[in-house]
């Protein structure tokens, strides 16, 4: 509220920004309340906060203000907040996204005396109540404190979601057979693990998917002398029998608890061969660790993946690989932020981390199997999808005449990837349009439902489960209807309502539709699945419809949208007492159900004379045309120009949806006679910028892009004042000899792998 808060400082490089809140001596006890708005994202930078040196906890990143109450004992305290850049100390960070600030920002702090809070602080952005006779001078003492303290999100915050208590691992498809454990031809894909089951003195066993094509359960006992594992640090990695999700044996990290203050790790990585034909790897991992003392992260090929969050319960993991030779490495890191002083471990953590039950499903067609959809890296059980739209810099980068790949190489790889993992699952927020609007068209070749018959007879639809899933008009994305399910109509915990997609395809396809799911574990879940096979949860905290789907192979398939209640299985009288999110309604919405078939390779020319011969989409504030002024062959090209942008900045942007099973390469030809500031050429794959022009070419350029397995989208942007500056300021910077705000593009080839 009011005009002024106070921020964390601008780091460019590791380091660190604290702030310290003091109480007096005389301080009579109460509860701390403050508004906070984390605008952080882990790996590049973290907040955390401390109350009397002893660490409380992270501070979820938002960019919406977020109330906080920390309980505090009488006499003289500390609060103490830390914002981190670089925590990890990487030498390369995925690329930003949208409204990411690097910042902290701290408001509306009041302190309540014990006794006075039976009334709840004010929402942030309005005024606290005026406090008398608490002073705070400056000085502090270690003490203890005598409860967690709290964070409420306030009323209009998508919050993060909540992370179960136990992993939700998938149905294994029944009557399957256990393959031979194999360290052969290895490859990856999608879960389909059971749960530990068994009992007495009988371990349980782990029943693999009957398509895996790499297993390893290490009740083999070979660890570490496979070829496909090595491990390396400040200690190895070994194998157990402490701790397995199945079985005896599992690998654990090296033990570093005991090693002194310095910074160390211990690393275990899965190295596919150069034969490998993409995919997943599933691990089942255990992160006995605790914050700030350790943690658990992994990288693929080198480049940060993500954390594996600290459990006393095993934790499914899959990650994404394109085809050839990659690296998983799991890291257990203690003192990952190189603190000086840590705080005693809790007496229930063990400071390892396990892995168990590790095996691979291919991208390909493997024989007796269907290849499933492609994901990027997941946790099962966070309940949180990496969304495929990132930032994109507009940062003009000068490149004499070539455009400048992002890998330093001459093909040009998506930054959000480098090349190494599978991006997919597309889940992006959308805006819905206003019910009772008219229903997007899809291609003409397509097989859709929109639900506007008013039942499930669009497309070959069944519910199985209990019968939730129904036709209505209480939430429609397009038009007047969408499909609904309510967690109340699910009447016993444990069971679910699932709707069936059966399909048969000719060729590989992207399943594409959108979802609306205000949802939270442990109350519910809503999962996609494809013929058994868990892909990945779909919630949407912030209210809005989400475009999501998955490359499904050619055959007969069955895709499947699985509402559960209570899936982790929670008691009733305990699922009473919890707190719910203020986003959660308890129901879900389906619409706009597409089957749109993969790409076949194609050449571009536009030697037609208009954009009619592929599936283009022209969009921003210009617009491309065809031209024969210039060309590189035949007789035309495509062409925008910074003229035909009405605006003091804006864009203008030539895009192509292509959908593959197994990816490809595209080439293409491109002049651009731009200069920044005032204009440059973008290329970007799924909205993440991989190249830039900012120069004037003197002859057409050859540009080629891997083009990943999944739903890719290309575009061809010319960007004008991508800085945004005024026109009395850019009107004053010269241009160089020739630039003529414009760009040809020609001889577009597509080719499938």
């Amino acid at each position: 509220s009011g005009s002024h808060s106070i921020r964390s400082g601008s780091l460019v490089e590791n380091g660190f920004s604290n702030v310290t809140f003091t109480t007096s001596p005389d301080f009579v006890g109460g509860t701390m309340f403050l508004s906070i708005l984390a605008s952080v994202e882990l790996p590049v930078d973290d907040v955390f906060y401390l109350v009397d040196g002893v660490f409380m906890g992270p501070i979820p990143p938002s960019n919406d203000w977020v109330s906080m109450d920390i309980p505090l004992l009488p006499g003289e305290h500390s609060v103490d907040f830390a914002y981190l850049y670089n925590p990890f100390q990487l030498d390369q960070f995925p690329p930003d996204t949208p409204g990411h600030i690097k910042a902290v920002f701290i408001d509306d702090v009041f302190i309540l005396p014990d006794g006075d809070i039976g009334t709840m602080p004010p929402s942030p952005g309005t005024s606290p109540p005026t406090m008398e006779g608490t002073s705070m001078p400056t000085s502090a003492s270690t003490t203890s404190v005598s409860s967690v303290p709290n964070m409420q999100p306030s009323s209009t915050m998508p919050t993060t979601l909540p992370v179960p208590t136990t992993s939700r691992l998938p149905t294994p498809v029944s009557g399957s057979t256990l393959p031979t454990p194999s360290s052969t031809n290895i490859t990856s894909i999608a879960p389909t693990p059971s749960a530990p089951t068994g009992s007495g003195s009988i371990p349980p066993t782990f029943l693999f998917p009957p398509d895996a094509i790499y297993i390893n359960s290490f009740e083999q006992a070979t660890f570490p002398d496979d070829e496909e594992w090595s491990t390396e640090g400040d200690a190895v990695w070994s194998l157990t029998n402490e701790k397995a999700n199945t079985g005896v044996y599992s690998i654990r990290s090296g033990i570093l608890r005991d090693s002194g203050i310095d910074p160390k790790n211990s690393n275990v990585t899965f190295t596919t061969t150069p034969d490998f034909i993409g995919g997943i790897i599933n691990l089942s991992i255990l992160a006995d660790t605790q914050m700030p003392i350790d943690d658990c992260l992994y990288f693929i090929d080198g480049i940060f993946g993500g954390i594996v969050p600290s459990s006393s319960e095993w934790e499914f993991v899959s990650v994404p690989l394109a085809a050839g030779e990659h690296t998983v490495m799991v890291s257990y890191k203690y003192n990952p932020l190189s603190q000086d002083d840590l705080p005693p471990p809790s007496g229930n953590t063990t400071g390892a981390v396990y892995i168990d039950d590790v095996f691979i499903l291919s991208l390909g067609t493997p024989p007796g199997g269907s290849p499933l959809p492609t994901l990027r890296p997941t946790v099962a059980g966070i309940g949180t999808t990496v969304p495929t739209s990132v930032s994109d810099s507009m940062t003009p980068t000068s490149v004499s005449g070539s455009m400048m790949p992002s890998t330093g190489s001459g093909s040009l790889v998506p930054t959000a990837d480098s090349g190494s993992m599978v991006p997919t699952v597309a889940l992006n927020s959308t805006t819905a349009p206003t019910p009772g609007s008219s229903v997007t068209p899809p291609s003409s070749t397509n097989q859709f439902d929109g639900f506007e018959s008013g039942d499930l007879t669009g497309l070959d639809w069944v519910v199985t489960g209990v019968p939730g899933w129904v036709v209505d008009q209480t939430n429609p994305f397009e038009g007047s209807y969408s499909v609904h399910v309510r967690t109340e109509d699910i009447p016993i915990s444990g069971n679910y309502s699932q709707l069936d997609l059966i399909t048969n395809l000719d060729q590989a396809t992207f399943v594409q539709f959108y979802f609306n799911a205000p949802i939270s574990m442990p109350f519910e879940s809503l999962d996609l699945w494809v013929d058994g096979n868990f892909l990945t949860p779909l919630t949407t905290p912030d209210g809005n419809w989400t475009q999501a789907g998955a490359i499904v192979a050619p055959g007969e398939h069955t895709v499947s949208w699985r509402y559960s209640k209570n899936p982790g299985g929670a008691p009733d009288d305990v699922l009473e007492t919890l707190p719910q999110p203020p986003f959660r309604n308890g129901e879900a919405w389906l619409d706009n159900v597409e089957l749109i078939p993969s790409t076949s390779s194609f050449t571009e020319g536009f030697e037609f004379g208009n954009f009619d011969s592929q599936p283009w989409i022209l969009s921003g504030n210009g617009s491309w045309e065809i031209t024969d002024a210039v060309r590189n062959e035949g007789t035309y090209s495509a062409t925008a120009k910074t003229a035909d942008i009405e605006p003091n900045t804006g864009t203008a942007d030539l895009s192509i949806d292509i959908i593959t099973e197994s990816g490809g390469m595209l080439y293409f030809a491109i002049l651009s006679s731009v200069s920044g500031p005032h204009d440059i050429v973008n290329i970007l794959i799924d909205d993440t910028v991989v190249g830039t022009y900012a120069d004037v070419q003197e002859d057409w350029f050859p540009g080629e892009l891997a083009v990943q397995p999944g739903k890719r989208q290309i575009t061809w942007q010319l960007v004008k004042n991508p800085g945004g500056l005024p026109d009395d300021i850019i009107s004053t910077i010269p241009k160089p000899e020739g630039s003529l705000g414009q760009v040809w593009l020609d001889e577009i080839d597509f080719r499938s792998n």
